[in-house]
């Protein structure tokens, strides 16, 4: 499956919820940021709990991070640029 980390937020889950619930089930996982209050908010910059998703996923053996960046006001490979750096710090 893959499982989509923006939106499941977005749509009032808990990304933690699930990956727990369907371990092994992640192999790849659709990386887009949520926020509140920051509707710009790249990759690692919003509210997702990014250090217990990523974690959850080298659990279950998730295979593929997927980066998807929509948000207006950055030109589209500049805002996926910035996010992989974002992304990069955060795997470390």
């Amino acid at each position: 499956m893959q499982f989509d980390a923006g939106n499941a937020l977005d749509g009032a889950g808990d990304q933690l919820v699930y990956l727990k619930r369907y371990p092994g089930r992640a192999t790849t996982i659709h990386l887009k940021e949520h926020s509140k209050t920051n509707p710009k908010a790249l990759i690692g910059e919003g509210d997702i709990p990014w250090a217990e998703v990523l974690q959850l996923c080298r659990k279950g053996g998730t295979r593929w991070y997927l980066i998807e960046e929509e948000k207006e006001g950055l030109d589209p490979l500049t805002a996926v640029d910035l996010s992989l750096k974002n992304f990069k710090k955060l795997i470390r």
